[in-house]
């Protein structure tokens, strides 16, 4: 079977690219942003921080505050120097997949886009993944895992140049 679409991605190697310190300080308060607007939005609808994920008792790993959301991410950065590769856990796959499904949605929701059920009422701006991540089918999921994937290999490749 041919394959349909004309799009090619050009992949860009950004392994030699620093950030100003200004746009450093913007980035770390996008993320901050988009994880409370995460955690508040779980937070109204019950759910409490939890070990473990359990979507019956409505429990979250990731329903803490920003700075201990991204103590992995430091510790990461820690062990970068040392050149040694980052290994995730499963249940830390599972939430950096969610926080990704989640930038994802705030991305499109703040570019004008629309949910949409799938072949109804869509328009040029309208997407029926922009759901909460629990909502996605195994193979969209897949599409998140994938690109955490890709962000651990660049940290890897890396190595100690993230200080």
């Amino acid at each position: 079977m041919a394959n349909k679409n004309p799009y090619t991605p050009h992949l860009i190697d950004t392994s030699n690219v620093e950030l100003s310190e200004e746009l450093r300080m913007l980035t770390e308060e996008l993320a901050r942003n988009v994880h409370d607007i995460w955690a508040a939005g779980r937070m109204n609808d019950g759910w409490t921080y939890g070990p473990e994920r359990d979507d019956t008792l409505k429990h979250h790993p990731c329903l803490v505050d920003y700075d201990g959301a991204i103590s992995k991410l430091s510790m990461m950065r820690s062990i970068g120097k040392a050149h040694t590769p980052i290994l995730l856990t499963k249940k830390e796959k599972e939430c950096l997949a969610e926080v990704e499904h989640n930038r994802w949605n705030v991305e499109k929701l703040l570019n004008g886009w629309e949910p949409a059920p799938m072949n109804i009422g869509k328009t040029l701006f309208s997407h029926d993944k922009i759901v909460p991540f629990t909502l996605l089918n195994e193979e969209t999921k897949n599409k998140d895992f994938e690109q955490i994937e890709v962000v651990v290999n660049q940290l890897n490749m890396r190595g100690k140049k993230y200080n």
